[in-house]
């Protein structure tokens, strides 16, 4: 599989998306949360040369250490917007220490969910890491929704990523950035799920 040419978003659902790239693929250069930028090149020496990513003013240095623990049981009187970042801060959790049971257990039916979850455990069993990547809300508009769903475009800031798929393989870097999602929540046993997400392409107004 190769990888995606596309500009994506800096967000752990773009390491799901590339977690299948081919190693020799050379993602296109983009704006803020495109592909990363991070391959070593072989030198004279045939050791690998690092190469630096300019356009990340400051490395993601968050590790597992500084993630700290997230409330996995529902405040009572959670809004979808608290619920929201609770699943953001649940996503960072995951993508940190490689833990994906707190992350799936709000996302319960989430196919990309899922997707993002395997990746990051793949990571981690091959010997692999992230650091970085936290996200954070900057805006949120409620669209219509179906019956028994509530549906929401979120304007999204994730900070830069340092990641390795495996112990064998050069750090790669996404830079962070904006990016906006689709997300459809629904309630089960009074409790909101992360049902769905989804990268949109157009920021909100």
């Amino acid at each position: 599989m190769r990888c995606p040419s596309l500009a994506l978003p800096a967000s752990l659902l773009t390491l799901a998306l590339l977690a299948g790239c081919s190693a020799d693929a050379e993602p296109a250069a983009g704006p803020p949360g495109s592909p990363p930028t991070g391959s070593a090149a072989p030198s004279a020496s045939g050791s690998p040369a690092p190469t630096p990513d300019a356009s990340a003013s400051a490395p993601a240095t968050t590790s597992a250490a500084s993630a700290s623990p997230v409330p996995t049981e529902a405040p009572a009187g959670e809004s979808a917007e608290a619920f929201i970042r609770r699943w953001l801060a649940l996503e960072f959790q995951m993508g940190v220490t490689g833990g994906t049971e707190a992350f799936l257990r709000v996302s319960r039916g989430c196919v990309s969910c899922e997707r993002t979850a395997a990746a990051i455990r793949g990571f981690y069993r091959r010997g692999g890491y992230v650091r970085g990547g936290r996200g954070e809300i900057e805006r949120l508009k409620r669209l219509p929704s179906k019956e028994g769903y509530v549906v929401l475009l979120a304007d999204l800031s994730y900070e830069p990523t340092v990641y390795r798929k495996s112990s064998g393989s050069s750090e790669s870097r996404l830079r962070g950035g904006p990016t906006t999602r689709k997300l459809t929540l629904d309630r089960e046993d009074g409790e909101w799920n992360m049902f769905e997400f989804t990268n949109y392409r157009t920021r909100l107004p």
